[in-house]
């Protein structure tokens, strides 16, 4: 089967609503493509749908190309369409609008599958064809003259599409942020690398960020993003994240791998919560508010921002910083000389904005922010360099006060959480039957899925250190309870700092 060019692709498809009155493409770009159809947005994918070649020939797919142009439609609060067409039976293969968006920017070219058979099917029949794949996906056939009946019903096939829109509009701003800060590829990558920076433990990093791409790209998380998606903030997500883990295919995938994703998903949470500013992440929020996204180029640092107000306005929509460089060059005449001129420099503002941009800001308010101009730094761009390192150097470690007066704190809490152990004993560590990754936590067993997180200690024993640094400060907490139970004296005192 040939495939179809991408502008027959569109053509196509709008022919399909050569009838419509309420269909309106938004904006020149080609393919994907931005529409509104009886008053609501989508963003439409078109791509040709072939086989997989695989053993099985009636497996056919549709490949998600184009992630830098994707990159801005998973950011947004419209739905995203994706058909998959199929010439010979004229039909297109779609899938749950809200899921295809958490497969952007998870692989170069992420494949969603459709089946030969259920396309024929649909071409025949003219029924719409729903089917449930093995990788916890679903697809669905029509006729491509049906994409008009599809969209007036996407909430009747795909249900939880509605439920996303409502919950994560934007007049839910910090909820909507919230969940795509949970499901984001770049904050998994920047948690793996915190955890390697916290425990010095490359395999115990990797296998928790394992565990997150693995709950984000099968659609655990998005099947159940209401749990999440009710929360007004990362704050709320402890809760959460503990009603997700009650789900029984949860519950099943974690029992399966020794609860650690349990421990995983909390880890993370905590991360979020904790280093929302840090440099990792930094970029997906700056290209959401207008900043720059930095790249490196000859060796200097350099930045590409088409809005210059936006990041700096205040909930009034009054401008809390001068940044916009244009404007600058403008004022310099008029303050960065031995006499400033401040009406001048305002009447500037008035030719540069109008009246209209800032109307209920006053040249009072316009003389402040003249007075505040950083004229070598006007955007902060090097202020908010310095907080993401300060907040990246900034890690917490365990302290530990032993009866007995010893004050543990090494520089790898891994170090001080084994030291902790040894000094209340592990044989008694062991007694309290601390489970932890599907085991005692003091286990007479090499673990080998764990081998450089089992650590020995006294009475041939090993104890497993592959966990966060709050994970540690937890144990040593449940330490304590037991400790409490036979004598207070034992108790250890435990700090993060």
């Amino acid at each position: 089967m040939a495939n179809i060019d991408s502008k027959k692709l569109v053509e196509l498809f709008e022919k399909a609503f050569s009838n419509s009155v309420t269909y309106k493409r938004i904006g020149n770009a080609t393919n994907p493509f931005h529409i509104i159809f009886d008053g609501v947005e989508y963003y439409v994918y078109i791509k040709n749908v072939s086989s997989a070649h695989f053993d099985n020939s009636d497996v056919w797919r549709a490949q998600l190309t184009g992630r830098d142009v994707l990159q801005s439609i998973k950011e947004s609060d419209v739905a995203f369409i994706l058909l998959g067409y199929d010439d010979a039976n004229d039909v297109y293969a779609t899938w749950n609008p809200h899921q295809l968006k958490q497969r952007i920017g998870t692989a170069k070219s992420p494949s969603l599958y459709s089946r030969l058979s259920i396309q024929e099917e649909a071409a025949k029949t003219g029924v719409f064809v729903k089917k449930d794949l093995n990788n916890n996906q679903e697809v669905l056939v029509f006729r491509r003259e049906q994409i008009v009946d599809y969209l007036v019903n996407l909430d009747q096939f795909f249900p939880d599409t509605s439920e996303y829109v409502a919950m994560g509009s934007r007049r839910r701003t910090e909820a909507n942020k919230a969940y795509r800060e949970l499901v984001s590829p770049k904050r998994i990558n920047a948690f793996e690398q915190y955890l390697i920076d916290d425990t010095d433990d490359e395999e115990f990093a990797r296998s928790y960020a394992r565990a997150m791409r693995l709950l984000v790209n099968d659609n655990y998380i998005s099947k159940n993003r209401k749990i999440f998606l009710a929360c007004n903030s990362l704050s709320e997500y402890m809760d959460a994240y503990k009603a997700f883990l009650e789900l029984e295919e949860i519950k099943k995938l974690d029992s399966d791998n020794g609860k650690l994703f349990t421990d995983a998903l909390e880890a993370y949470i905590l991360f979020l919560q904790e280093d929302s500013d840090m440099e990792e992440v930094e970029d997906e929020d700056n290209q959401e508010n207008g900043l720059p996204e930095e790249t490196q180029e000859d060796g200097e640092k350099t930045a590409e921002i088409t809005d210059w107000e936006t990041p700096f306005m205040d909930s009034n929509g009054n401008l809390t910083r001068i940044a916009n460089p244009e404007l600058l060059e403008l004022l310099k005449p008029d303050l960065l000389s031995e006499y400033q001129s401040l009406p001048a420099a305002y009447n500037t503002i008035l030719e540069f904005y109008g009246e209209d941009r800032f109307p209920n800001m006053q040249m009072k308010d316009w003389n402040n922010l003249f007075k505040t101009i950083n004229w070598d730094d006007p955007a902060g761009l090097n202020e908010r360099e310095a907080e993401r390192q300060k907040k990246k150097q900034k890690r917490n470690k365990l302290w530990v006060q032993t009866p007995d007066g010893e004050i543990l704190n090494d520089n790898q809490v891994q170090k001080t959480f084994v030291r902790a152990i040894e000094k209340v004993g592990p044989e008694l560590v062991r007694s309290f039957n601390i489970q932890y990754l599907g085991d005692n936590l003091v286990t007479e067993v090499f673990n080998e899925n764990y081998a450089t997180s089992m650590k020995p200690v006294t009475g041939g024993y090993y104890v497993n250190t592959n966990s966060s640094t709050g994970k540690k400060y937890e144990i040593l907490k449940e330490i304590n309870r037991h400790l409490e139970e036979i004598d207070r004296n034992l108790v250890l005192i435990i700090h993060l700092i």
